[in-house]
């Protein structure tokens, strides 16, 4: 199997861009009942206003089902991001706590004992 590299950055605005267009379809049905409103009723005839309607209600479920099945993805994203940034942070600390702590004989390290006589 092949490598997969992904940058972190990659993976975080792409977790901003899922929250933005989660929350767009969270405010689709206000959006679209103030284009019913724009369209009013031209000429006293409200067909138009009316399509716009039952496009709107028979949308309104696809729209749910979308709209949850993003924010899995971007529930999922996040995972993934805070998980990778928890990782890198713990093996940082790991490296510097092994890098202060060096090995007898290693220059800055300390000097190798003697057996003592017995």
């Amino acid at each position: 199997m092949a490598d997969v590299k992904i940058k972190i950055e990659t993976l975080s605005r792409i977790q901003t861009q899922l929250n933005a267009i989660v929350d767009e379809f969270e405010n689709a049905t206000g959006n679209s009942e103030a284009l019913e409103a724009a369209i009013g009723n031209p000429y006293s005839r409200g067909e138009l206003r009316d399509k716009a309607q039952d496009f709107e209600e028979r949308w309104d479920d696809k729209r749910d089902e979308l709209k949850e099945g993003l924010k899995e993805l971007h529930d999922h994203v996040k995972g993934v991001v805070e998980g990778f940034e928890n990782w890198d942070s713990e093996t940082a600390l790991q490296f510097q706590s092994n890098s202060s702590v060096q090995a007898p004989g290693a220059p800055g390290g300390t000097a190798p004992s003697s057996p003592a006589a017995v």
